[in-house]
């Protein structure tokens, strides 16, 4: 429970201006610590929130393990962050913030099913990505801050302004800004 969670952590000093956190019924695995959101890349890099369901999870967690990953969950979750780090790791690119998109993107072509994912990255600690196909994400803004969430009433009492994700489109955000790609 979110109460419970936030009494394990009322004495933690939390830094950032920047999180990411999810609450759900786990459709692999149990319910358990291991298989809670958010779910890292083993090099700890990448962390990754996601509601829906990645039907080729099974694939794409063999196809890692290949190549040496190694997975601490049941969860369909688990393969995104660690997918994201090996196409982050294999690219050319020299642009860091591209580097970092179009990791996420060659991700997202990867996934088979519903998806509403945040990604937040330690060597972007100011900067989150979302995407989605077929599952719900709204974007809100005020003049402080931004929220994601999956519905409006979630955010409604923090603003009144919103941007409906499209299906295949990702929001690079940033405190005062959101760009967006298709």
């Amino acid at each position: 429970r979110v109460s419970e969670l936030e009494a394990l952590s009322s004495n933690e000093k939390i830094e950032g201006s920047i999180g990411i956190a999810h609450t759900r019924w786990a459709t692999h695995g149990k319910p358990s610590k291991e298989n809670s959101h958010p779910h890292m890349d083993n090099s700890e890099t990448f962390s990754v929130v996601h509601n829906g369901i990645i039907e080729n999870y099974s694939e794409l967690r063999e196809f890692l393990q290949s190549k040496n990953y190694k997975f601490y969950s049941q969860t369909d979750t688990e393969v995104i962050p660690n997918l994201i780090h090996y196409f982050y790791s294999a690219s050319e690119e020299k642009n860091p913030i591209q580097k970092y998109l179009q990791a996420v993107s060659d991700t997202c072509k990867k996934l088979h099913g519903s998806y509403a994912i945040e990604v937040i990255s330690k060597d972007y600690p100011d900067n989150m990505i979302v995407a989605r196909q077929s599952s719900p994400m709204v974007i809100g803004k005020n003049s402080k801050e931004l929220y994601i969430s999956s519905d409006i009433p979630a955010i409604l009492s923090f603003t009144k302004d919103f941007y409906l994700l499209n299906d295949n489109e990702l929001a690079f955000l940033s405190r005062e800004n959101v760009e967006f790609y298709d």
